[in-house]
């Protein structure tokens, strides 16, 4: 939304910021007279709970957080930075271990965060609670388990897509928000970035090998792989290091490792794109 920032931390917090819009951060905090207050959803586990109290009392995380917060702001903070740009109005806790990969979702008001024990967590944003564990690094199902690289939250579908690294090498996995499994795969390189389409089917990864690799997000079936040379010749265009969709999700934004910039366009959304724009100039001239 442009207004929304949310790092995470080698403290295992996720920390929600506002920027520059002072109506949304009181929205977003006057619920609640801490910052760093411990809130849980009503399908929050007992065993979660405990998992969030014992993160929050450990001394080193204690420490990082502000303690509470006046009606001018956080008691800790300094009187000149009351009115800044930038304020923090949540802090989400669960994760024992830092944090290693972070997917916002305003839509849904939902997000998941990976950390490098391979723990993945999804909060609810306004209301800064956890809901749940997505994957638990000591469960059977999460076999194999390493530390959580690049999440992708496929909107329309509720789906996330996971990619980590494993003793065994990298591999992919997609749950639904409910904590399901439904599919897990091993992949031949690491991915260094993910984007899903639209219509939340689909999932683009790009890595170190170069290539871009098109998957299912319900099955993780592959699809589709494609392989960039530069000038026309057989030379390595460089690792996918950053995939981006344009707002209109009409063309996809691929940066390399070398400072190549690749623009990818499918023509099928291209057409559905024009279907709409006809259908609405019909509709108004009605």
């Amino acid at each position: 939304d442009g207004e929304t920032v949310v790092p995470g931390g080698a403290d295992g917090t996720c920390r929600v910021w506002v920027v520059d819009n002072a109506d949304l951060a009181a929205a977003l905090s006057e619920d609640s007279p801490y910052i760093d207050s411990t809130n849980y959803a009503a399908s929050t586990s007992a065993t979660q709970q405990g998992g969030i109290a014992a993160a929050a009392s450990d001394l080193g995380l204690g420490q990082t957080a502000p303690v509470a917060r006046s009606e001018h702001g956080m008691t800790d903070a300094d009187p000149s930075a009351v009115e800044s740009r930038l304020r923090c109005v949540r802090i989400l806790w669960g994760h024992d271990a830092a944090i290693s990969a972070l997917a916002l979702s305003i839509k849904l008001d939902m997000l998941v965060s990976g950390a490098q024990n391979g723990l993945v967590l999804l909060h609810r944003l306004t209301k800064g609670e956890l809901v749940r564990s997505l994957v638990h690094p000591d469960s059977d199902r999460a076999k194999p388990a390493g530390p959580v690289s690049i999440l992708a939250i496929a909107e329309e579908s509720g789906h996330v897509v996971i990619h980590s690294q494993s003793s065994d090498g990298p591999f992919l996995r997609v749950v639904t928000l409910n904590g399901m499994l439904l599919k897990q795969i091993m992949v031949e390189q690491r991915f260094l970035d993910m984007a899903v389409n639209y219509t939340g089917d689909m999932v683009v990864c790009g890595g170190e090998a170069g290539t871009l690799e098109v998957y299912s997000v319900h099955d993780l079936r592959h699809l589709k792989t494609k392989r960039f040379q530069r000038h026309e010749r057989s030379e390595f265009a460089g690792a996918i290091t950053k995939l981006r969709f344009a707002p209109d999700h009409q063309y996809l934004f691929i940066g390399t490792s070398v400072g190549a910039t690749w623009v990818c366009t499918d023509p099928r959304i291209r057409l559905e794109m024009l279907d709409i724009a006809i259908n609405r100039t019909f509709a108004g001239m009605i």
